[in-house]
């Protein structure tokens, strides 16, 4: 009879002295279990000599090469820091290109003395080309999925990416002076440019989502729209300082660009559409104050195609009113005269019921966009008017100030609901209303500042963007 004892030792294919309980019997060889074959996922024990499986340096496994996206390209260093090349699964928050290879990491191209091509994410040696060429922006990529007019679809996979990778960097260690007065606000911004190109893994790491945007065609190319996903308090801060310091980076923005901002987190309802539109009658033109004159209506002088960010129409809704009547007319103007209101979020825009061409809205061209809030189900408001900039001293101050609107109709959207003709607010009022005594002075006095600034610009505000980046003496950061 045959023992089945299994407790003697065997010599592997590798040459080690192995229990035999510890190995498979492959083609009249030993192999052991978990260091020279690996059971896979058709429940066959395979070789690592057999050409089927391979390591897979991203997830630290061994899997079927068949059954996988393995990408083949560089691993490591070596301990003469030489290259090692290996298999590797996709991960878009490390990957990168060095020349015709892949690379598993951004951390190794510098060890081999590589350097990005701005405007590729291509690392090259740094000896291939100038520094001037190294660094210039341009649009010299194609990104890897395909680019949508509307962040909507894309929202999920980029924030979760973001939720894996994201760490703050914040370079210029820029601290935040009031980040608790943004309660539970969650906003987007979406920042047009004139040129250049965000390597992908920079984009799934920090949440910018690239779109596409064809009315910033200019000279034969179309540059990109970079939108983030939904950011919310003080984490939230700190990825548009870092979003900021990588778009000075790699892209560049021109007197045809904008910088929408969408502010979330407040719950919509007929109150609020007739309390907003309300407010926004009475402090556009003090909003219009603060940046250049054309932004009034963009198409005058031939500055723009169109009127970007126009005034809200005073649409006459009566104190004498119901909440339901005042709501009807205005739903009425910002669906274009079609249908019937159905629930917030309940569908698409009638002018745009697949969510495809958002440029079909004519209502939604206005200085404070409520559409998202009423159809979509994004449930934000858009703030339509302010200058380019690459400036998050700009960006956050404005941020700032569009959520104490937003704050200040959802703090008194009852109390509003019965304001005759004639009750004026300004921003002070709603500053103060909303935020603590220093939080509110310093947005008082950056909004002064503003208006001052503005008694010296030219109408298209090209001054303001050559000086986009001066320092500004009233910030929410320090």
């Amino acid at each position: 009879m045959i023992s089945s004892n299994k407790n003697f030792t065997v010599k592997t294919v590798s040459g080690k002295e192995v229990p035999r309980i510890n190995c498979r019997f492959i083609q009249k060889e030993y192999y052991e279990i978990n260091v020279d074959c690996f059971l896979m996922p058709d429940d066959r024990w395979h070789r690592i000599n057999n050409g089927k499986i391979a390591f897979d340096h991203e997830d630290q496994k061994y899997v079927l090469i068949e059954d996988s996206r393995l990408i083949n390209g560089i691993v490591g260093l070596d301990d003469k820091n030489k290259a090692i090349t290996g298999y590797f699964s996709p991960n878009p928050l490390k990957n990168v290109r060095m020349g015709d290879s892949y690379c598993i990491s951004d951390e190794i191209p510098a060890k081999l003395g590589y350097i990005e091509q701005i405007n590729s994410g291509i690392f090259y040696p740094k000896g291939m080309m100038s520094e001037s060429k190294f660094n210039a922006k341009g649009i010299n990529a194609r990104y890897g999925f395909e680019l949508q007019y509307s962040a909507k679809s894309s929202i999920p996979s980029f924030k979760g990416a973001y939720d894996e990778g994201y760490k703050v960097v914040n370079k210029n260690n820029l601290k935040l002076k009031f980040p608790e007065e943004l309660g539970n606000t969650s906003w987007g911004a979406e920042i047009e440019t004139s040129n250049g190109f965000i390597n992908e893994r920079l984009c799934y790491r920090n949440g910018i989502i690239p779109l596409r945007d064809g009315s910033l065609r200019h000279d034969g190319i179309e540059p990109f729209e970079f939108t983030t996903i939904p950011l919310t308090g003080a984490k939230g801060l700190h990825t548009m300082i870092d979003i900021m310091d990588v778009m000075n980076k790699y892209t560049e923005i021109g007197d045809r660009c904008a910088f929408h901002l969408h502010i979330g987190g407040y719950e919509p309802s007929k109150e609020f559409i007739v309390a907003l539109h309300r407010v926004m009658l009475r402090i556009q033109d003090e909003m219009y104050s603060m940046f250049p004159s054309n932004y009034k209506f963009t198409s005058q002088n031939g500055f723009k195609s169109k009127d970007y960010c126009a005034p809200i129409k005073n649409i006459r809704i009566l104190k004498g009113n119901t909440v339901d009547q005042n709501f009807e007319i205005l739903y009425n103007y910002y669906s274009g005269g079609n249908g019937s209101f159905r629930g917030f979020g309940a569908s698409n825009h009638p002018k745009d019921r697949d969510n495809r061409q958002k440029w079909q809205i004519d209502e939604r061209y206005t200085l404070c966009n409520c559409i998202p809030l009423i159809w979509g189900g994004s449930g934000t408001c858009e703030f339509r008017q302010h200058v380019p900039t690459l400036s998050i001293t700009k960006m956050l101050n404005w941020l700032y100030i569009c959520n104490a609107i937003m704050a200040y109709v959802q703090k008194n959207k009852v109390d509003i609901a019965n304001w005759g003709d004639l009750r004026a607010c300004n921003l002070d009022t709603i500053l103060s209303n909303v935020y603590s005594v220093e939080c509110a002075q310093t947005l008082s006095k950056y909004v002064q500042w503003r208006k001052d600034y503005m008694k010296t610009m030219d109408a298209t505000g090209q001054k303001e963007l050559a000086e986009d980046l001066m320092s500004i003496p009233y910030s929410v950061l320090s």
